[in-house]
This record gives structure tokens, C-alpha cells and sequence, in this order.
């Protein structure tokens, strides 16, 4: 068996094969004749219809290629449908989704880009190859993988041979190595995400049972009208609030986040925001933020409560006004940066010192630092740090709240 790329990947049209195949094919003809091997031409998506029709002499066992494959096929609506509205940077007028809110603060680099400039960069960390095969998958479908492995741990009752079931089907969409490795790695995350939805929280109890209650758990959606410098803002969002008992029989509501992964600054705003948003909607509920991969030290939980007398909506307005001020130029703030920078706010030299480890430290994980194409191409290489005095007030004036509503919780408790 003898595979080789003969088109190209951009547009699918044919190219040279290297040298050492056309030797090769050149010496089968002649020794052994032409229809002495068979040539197999695949197409350039793995999702293409043909394979998945009969007699096309092509085959997939891919069950995710399948269903994009149908969607192409699917009859197409004849109506137009509109594209998400870009940000007007001279509206008096915005509806927002407090979600859309979130993304902004996430990476304002990347918003401004999308929404504003219509721009859209190419990240190279998702299409270079590897120089070498590895034996586990990269980082994003591990990402996947877990999300999946949890969707079935969730089940209740568990299906007997869901767990198998799904084995195969990340192999089949090659998302899972083939082979032992594969099947070890598997297991591994099988026992460590158990492990970890069997552990016990503050506030939570349980997490399996806390996350299975937030699959059923009824949300409206909320708006707040807000005016911030002279523009009008509707702030929507549709939050899901879980009801847990507590001592006493009295119960709770709680707005639960929950990432599957190493702890991320963004998450973490992106659960302050929606605290914030249901405060101001007078929906006086807490919130708990859990991120991590499996129960241990590295798991972090934070429960958001805001003081007495605490103004959401002032609070919410300051947050907008910097969000307006990014669709005109791009803030210098990234979310690791700033948190580092708030965590280490007793004093100002150490705390940049903090926030630019985040970013010059090589560690930056990519969502957030220097490798992120946007962050990259609109900071620079010296990151949000061009101007310190900016870039610490915005960390002061955007973090400082969140830590100061913020308590870390333990494992066990009520």
C-alpha cells in the first residue's frame, strides 16, 4: 500500500507525485504491466457523498463524515439567511447576548476582527503537521474526547456497552489512536473523569448529580436595558439556574459552569459576567465555577457571591463601556494577563512582572498569549504591555471585582 497526496489541498487540483513513486509506478508498468495494482483517487474532504454511496469505489466507516456528508445533500432553503449583525461602532442602539459579551473578553483581538473587520486569521497551530507521529491525540480532541466521554457518563442509567460504543466511535472518527495506546488512553480518562464526577463540593454536593441537574434544568431568557455612553444596550441571556437542597431543607439556586479542562482565566470572567447579568436581573442566585480533567489538586472551584449593596448593573455598565471603547480600538487585554496581573496587585512592579510571565514565559496557552494569531498580529510581540498604564487598569478595573466576589471551594462540605 502506497498513499501520496496527487492534489492539491486547497482547490483539489492534480500535482506532481514525488520522484520515488513515479519511479515506482513507472517500474510496475513495465515489469509487471499497468493493471498490475489498482489506483484508488480520494476525494479532497473526508466527507465528500461519495463515500458513502453504493458502487462509488470509495468507503468511510466515519458515522460524523456521514451526517456532514447528508447535510450536503440535504435540499437547501431558498430563502436567504442573514449573517450575525456586525457591531456598529456609531449605533445608538445594541442588542447584546451576554454570551457574545463573554467572547469579547475572551479575545478582544479576534472580536474586532471578525465582527468589525470581517477578518478572519488563519491559526497555524491547527494546520501544521507534526514532524513526527504521536501516540495520543492533540490537545484540542482531547478536549473533544472528554466532552463526549462525560455526555455518557451523565447518562442516567448508564446504557450497558455505552462506554465501548463510544470507544469505537472515536476511532471511527478518528479522533481515537487505533491499537493499545488508544484503548489505554481511553481507559485512563474513563477512571479519571469517574473519579472526578464522584467528588464531593461546597455548595454543590456531588458534582454528577449537580451536572445532571443542570441538563434538565429550566432557563428563561433575561433582558436588561442599559444606556452607556449615550448608546442604548440590551443585554440578553438565557442562564440555567439548578435547584440544590441544603441544611435545613431549604433550597438554593445555583448558575453551575463547568469546563472539562485545564483552569482558563476567560471561563472564569465569562461565569462573573453571567453572575453579574443575573444579579441585575434581579435573579439573586450563586455561582459556581469547576474546571479540571480529574480530582485532584489541579482542579479549581470558586464560588461568586456579590457583597450586600453591590450594584450589578453599575458594575455591568463599566464592563460595557470598555466593550464599546473595543469596537473602535482593540484594548490591550488578554485574560491570563489581566488575572495574573489582579492576583498580584499588592504591588504594581510585581504584578507586571506576573502578567507578562503569562505571556513571555512560553507557557501561554495558545487561546490567550502570543500564540494566538490575533493576539500576535494585533499586540504584537510585546503583547498588551505597549502602554502599562492602560493595560493595568483595565486588569484592575475588570478583575478586581470578580476576585473580590470570588471564594475558592473545597472538596467535601455540605
Amino acid at each position: 500500500l502506497v498513499s501520496y497526496p496527487a492534489f492539491s489541498e486547497e482547490d483539489n487540483a492534480p500535482s506532481c507525485e514525488s520522484v520515488v513513486v513515479r519511479e515506482w509506478t513507472e517500474y510496475l508498468d513495465a515489469a509487471l504491466g499497468k493493471d498490475s495494482y489498482l489506483t484508488v483517487k480520494h476525494k479532497l474532504h473526508a466527507f465528500h457523498p461519495d463515500y458513502f454511496a453504493r458502487r462509488s469505489g470509495l468507503f468511510s466507516y466515519s458515522n460524523s463524515n456521514r451526517a456532514a456528508a447528508r447535510a450536503l445533500q440535504a435540499p437547501q432553503a431558498q430563502t436567504e439567511t442573514p449573517s450575525a449583525p456586525h457591531p456598529s461602532r456609531t449605533a445608538q442602539s445594541i442588542r447584546l447576548d451576554i454570551a457574545d459579551l463573554a467572547r469579547f473578553f475572551k479575545n478582544p483581538a479576534q472580536y474586532y476582527c471578525s465582527r468589525v473587520l470581517g477578518v478572519h486569521l488563519d491559526d497555524p497551530t491547527e494546520t501544521a503537521l507534526e514532524d513526527s507521529e504521536t501516540f495520543l491525540p492533540g490537545s484540542l480532541d482531547q478536549f473533544e474526547i472528554r466532552d463526549r466521554i462525560l455526555e455518557v457518563l451523565l447518562l442516567d442509567p448508564l446504557p450497558d456497552r455505552a462506554v465501548e460504543t463510544l470507544r469505537a466511535q472515536l476511532v471511527s472518527d478518528a479522533l481515537l489512536p487505533l491499537g493499545a495506546w488508544g484503548k489505554k488512553w481511553f481507559g485512563e480518562q474513563i477512571a479519571e473523569l469517574t473519579s472526578l464526577l464522584d467528588t464531593r463540593w461546597e455548595r454543590i454536593g456531588i458534582l454528577r448529580k449537580a451536572l445532571q441537574a443542570r441538563k434538565t434544568a429550566p432557563s428563561e431568557i433575561r433582558s436588561l436595558p442599559l444606556d452607556v455612553n449615550g448608546v442604548h444596550i440590551t443585554l440578553d441571556g438565557k442562564i440555567p439556574l439548578i435547584e440544590l437542597s441544603g441544611n435545613g431543607g431549604t433550597t438554593r439556586e445555583i448558575a453551575l459552569t463547568f469546563r472539562c479542562g485545564a483552569p482558563r482565566a476567560d471561563v472564569r470572567l465569562s461565569a462573573w459576567l453571567s453572575h453579574l447579568f443575573l444579579h441585575a436581573t434581579q435573579r439573586h442566585a450563586s455561582s459556581v465555577v469547576v474546571q479540571g480533567k480529574k480530582a485532584d489538586s489541579k482542579t479549581k472551584t470558586f464560588l461568586l457571591e456579590t457583597p450586600e449593596n453591590f450594584d450589578a448593573a453599575e458594575e455591568l455598565k463599566s464592563i460595557l463601556s470598555i466593550y464599546l471603547d473595543g469596537l473602535r480600538q482593540i484594548p490591550p487585554f488578554t485574560p491570563e494577563c489581566a488575572l495574573a496581573y489582579a492576583e498580584n496587585g499588592t504591588q504594581d512592579s510585581t504584578a507586571m512582572e506576573a502578567a507578562k510571565s503569562r505571556w513571555f514565559s512560553g507557557h501561554t496557552p495558545l487561546h490567550s498569549g502570543d500564540a494566538n494569531p490575533y493576539f500576535r498580529a494585533k499586540l504584537g510581540e510585546n503583547g498588551p504591555f505597549h502602554d502599562e498604564a492602560v493595560f493595568a487598569d483595565l486588569a484592575r478595573r475588570i478583575m478586581e471585582p470578580m476576585l473580590k466576589a470570588e471564594r475558592k471551594l473545597e472538596q467535601g462540605g455540605e
